[in-house]
Parts: C-alpha cells; sequence; structure tokens
C-alpha cells in the first residue's frame, strides 16, 4: 500500500471513531459534520465497514432505526469482505440488534445479539464481552435479560472503560426498577451518572 493509501485510511479510521466519540457525546450533528467529510469511501474494505458501522451507530442514536439497519448490515458484510466477519470487536451486531428490536423484529434482535455475545466469549477480552451481553440483555428483558445485564455490568467493571461501565450500570438500573429493586436501581443509576459525567458521556447522562 503506498503512502495516499494509507493516509486515506488513517483518515477514515479517524473519522469514524471521532464520529463514534461525539455520537456517545450526544454531539449527533457534529457527528453527522464529521462523516460527512469522509464520504466516497470504499464500502468492500475495513475501512469503509468502520465508516459504515459509525454512520449506521449515529442513525440509531437519531432513532432512524431502518437507515441505521441497512447502514449496520453494510458494515458487517464489509467486515466480512475484508476478512474480519468474526471481528467481534465491530459493534455492528451490536447495533443492529438495537435497531431490529426497535423495528419490532425480535426474534432477529436476540439472533443477532446471541451472535455478537458467542463471538465475545471466544474472543475472551472483558470490555467487548460486557458490550456484547449489554446488548443482548437489552433485547431479551425480563429476568433473563436482567440476568445478562448484571453480567454485562460485571463484565465491563475490570475492563477500565467507564463509558462502557457507565452504559452497562445504566441499563441494568433501568430494569431494576420495574423488577421492584428500586434500591438497588437508583444505586447503579446514581452510579452510572457519576461515571458519565466524569467521562462525558452525555448520550448516557
Amino acid at each position: 500500500m503506498g503512502a495516499r493509501p494509507r493516509r486515506r485510511c488513517g483518515r477514515l479510521h479517524a473519522g469514524s471513531e471521532l464520529a463514534n466519540v461525539l455520537v456517545e457525546r450526544d454531539a449527533l450533528e457534529e457527528a453527522e459534520e464529521q462523516l460527512e467529510r469522509i464520504r466516497g469511501f470504499a464500502s468492500h474494505s475495513a475501512e469503509g465497514a468502520r465508516v459504515l458501522d459509525a454512520r449506521g451507530r449515529l442513525r440509531v442514536a437519531q432513532r432512524r432505526f431502518e437507515e441505521g439497519l441497512q447502514d449496520l448490515l453494510a458494515a458487517g458484510r464489509g467486515w466480512q469482505r475484508a476478512g474480519f466477519g468474526r471481528f467481534c470487536a465491530a459493534r455492528w451486531r451490536e447495533e443492529a440488534a438495537v435497531a431490529y428490536a426497535a423495528l419490532g423484529n425480535a426474534d432477529e434482535a436476540r439472533r443477532v445479539a446471541g451472535e455478537q455475545v458467542e463471538l465475545a466469549r471466544a474472543f475472551g477480552r472483558p470490555r467487548t464481552l460486557g458490550v456484547s451481553l449489554r446488548g443482548a440483555g437489552l433485547v431479551e428483558g425480563g429476568e433473563s435479560g436482567l440476568a445478562t445485564l448484571s453480567e454485562a455490568a460485571r463484565a465491563v467493571e475490570g475492563s477500565r472503560s467507564p463509558v462502557e461501565l457507565a452504559r452497562a450500570l445504566a441499563d441494568y438500573g433501568a430494569e431494576l426498577r420495574p423488577a421492584g429493586l428500586r434500591v438497588q436501581a437508583r444505586a447503579e443509576l446514581e452510579r452510572a451518572l457519576d461515571l458519565a459525567h466524569r467521562c462525558g458521556a452525555r448520550r448516557v447522562a
């Protein structure tokens, strides 16, 4: 790969990661502008898949679920063509599960989330596993989903990722409340909010 293609790949990588950070900070207009700057990518490449993944996450955050799902599925195909079909650190499955659930396709949401958890368990990284379990817990619901969210929070706890821990605790706390566990729910939610404020994760706060 020559210097120019390397620079372009670096720009796509950096641009998509910045867009992801902006989404976490709930700066959705800025994320949109950032992704506009890196248009014209090759969707079959790993970096193109990364951009599609970021755009899909933005669309889900904007509640444009159908558009988000199409981008996320395209990202998955891009990872597959680039030889990273089982790359569980790519989060397209987690967000696709959220989009499927929002669109009323619970079966497909559970299937995609379950596939992501299976890959994450094989990968063995606490952060990746926690993120994957969180997504699965949200689409499972009920007692099973609550147990999965609890496992997600425990997994992320030791990963040195305060944003992901804040997200896991917030979702766990939100599910504890309707289960009648109000005291525990309040404790988890307060901790989630504290973490979110400290690391600038406004989407959580």
